[in-house]
C-alpha cells in the first residue's frame, strides 16, 4: 500500500524536475504543502463542521449511508473525521472519573440467571390506554391475558416518540438515561467499544447474547452501537427471505417465529443463560399493512 502512494509521487517529482529548476520546484512544493497544510487544518475545526450544514445537504443523523450517497464518501469521511473529534472533546468535558456505572447500577453478580426476552416493537402499546374508544373483543389475544396478572402491564415510559428508536433502545439495554448530549442519539457515538451497562454485564456473567432485527444495519450506526452494548451475534434481517406477502417490513409475527426457532436450537445445544433481543419494525411509519393477508379482527367506535 505504502509503495502504491510513493511510486506515482516520485514519478510525479521526477516529471516536475526535468521542467522546472530546483530551486523553483521546491518552492512550489512547499507552497502546495503549506496550501495543503492549512486546508487539512481547516477542515478538522468547528468552523467547518458548522459550515458544513449551509452548503452540503443536512447529514442524516440517523443514517450515515443516506448521507455518503448524498454528499459523497470523500466529504463525508472528512466532515464525520471533524464530527468524532467535536464528539470526543463533549465526551471528555462530560466524563467523570469518580463514577463506575458498573458498580453503581449492577453491583456483584446475579444470584439467579433465568433466560431473558426483551422484545421492543414500533407503535406498541395498551390499547386499552385509549381514552373514549370502545372494541368489539378484547384488544389483547387471550393467550397473552393469562400471562398478565390481574390484566394490568407494567409500563415502561419512553425517552422518546414519533422517532429516535435508538434512545429508547439505548435505555433498555444499558440502564442508562438516553439525554442526546454528544448527538441527538448515542448510538451515533458508538465505536464497537465496550460500553458499561445491562447488557454487557450480563455478558460477562455468563450470558449467552443474540439479537434479532426487523431492519438492515444501515440505521442509527446500530451494527457498531449493538457490538458496544454487548450484542456481538447480531441478525439484521431487512433483506432476509423472512419478509413475504408484499410487506414493507418484516410482519412482527414472522418475525418472532424466526426468533423462536433459533432460541429452541439454542435451548437445545447450549447449557448458558441466554438475553434474546428482538426489535420488530411492522409498526413504523408508513404503517403499510396487507389486509389481503392480515385483515382486521377489532373493530373500534368512538364514545
Amino acid at each position: 500500500i505504502i509503495l502504491c502512494i510513493l511510486l506515482p509521487i516520485i514519478f510525479l517529482v521526477y516529471l516536475a524536475a526535468k521542467e522546472y529548476s530546483i530551486k523553483n520546484l521546491m518552492t512550489i512544493v512547499s507552497f502546495k504543502i503549506l496550501a495543503l497544510v492549512l486546508i487539512v487544518s481547516f477542515l478538522s475545526t468547528d468552523t467547518f463542521i458548522d459550515s458544513h450544514r449551509k452548503f452540503f445537504k443536512q447529514p442524516l443523523w440517523w443514517s450515515n449511508k443516506s448521507t455518503i450517497q448524498y454528499n459523497g464518501r470523500i466529504n463525508c469521511f472528512i466532515y464525520y473525521y471533524g464530527k468524532e473529534k467535536q464528539n470526543k472533546s463533549k465526551l471528555l468535558k462530560n466524563m467523570s472519573s469518580n463514577v463506575n456505572i458498573s458498580d453503581a447500577l449492577y453491583p456483584g453478580k446475579p444470584i439467579k440467571m433465568p433466560n431473558i426476552y426483551i422484545i421492543v416493537l414500533e407503535s406498541f402499546l395498551d390499547p386499552r390506554m385509549i381514552q373514549d374508544i370502545q372494541f368489539n373483543r378484547s384488544p389483547l389475544a387471550n393467550d397473552l391475558l393469562q400471562h398478565i396478572k390481574d390484566q394490568g402491564f407494567s409500563y415502561v415510559i419512553s425517552p422518546t416518540w414519533g422517532g429516535t428508536t435508538s434512545q429508547a433502545e439505548f435505555e433498555l439495554l444499558t440502564g442508562i438515561k438516553a439525554y442526546g448530549k454528544i448527538e441527538s442519539a448515542e448510538f451515533t457515538v458508538m465505536k464497537g467499544g465496550e460500553v458499561n451497562g445491562f447488557v454487557n454485564n450480563l455478558k460477562d456473567n455468563g450470558y449467552q447474547v443474540l439479537g434479532l432485527i426487523a431492519t438492515g444495519p444501515d440505521f442509527f450506526n446500530s451494527e457498531l452501537a449493538y457490538r458496544s452494548l454487548g450484542i456481538v451475534e447480531q441478525h439484521f434481517l431487512g433483506n432476509s427471505n423472512i419478509k413475504k406477502n408484499g410487506d414493507r417490513y418484516i410482519f412482527d409475527g414472522d418475525l418472532l417465529d424466526y426468533d423462536i426457532k433459533i432460541i429452541k436450537d439454542m435451548l437445545k445445544n447450549g447449557n448458558k443463560p441466554i438475553f434474546n433481543y428482538i426489535l420488530g419494525m411492522y409498526g413504523h411509519a408508513p404503517f403499510g399493512r396487507n389486509l389481503k393477508v392480515r385483515p382486521d379482527i377489532i373493530h373500534t367506535t368512538y364514545k
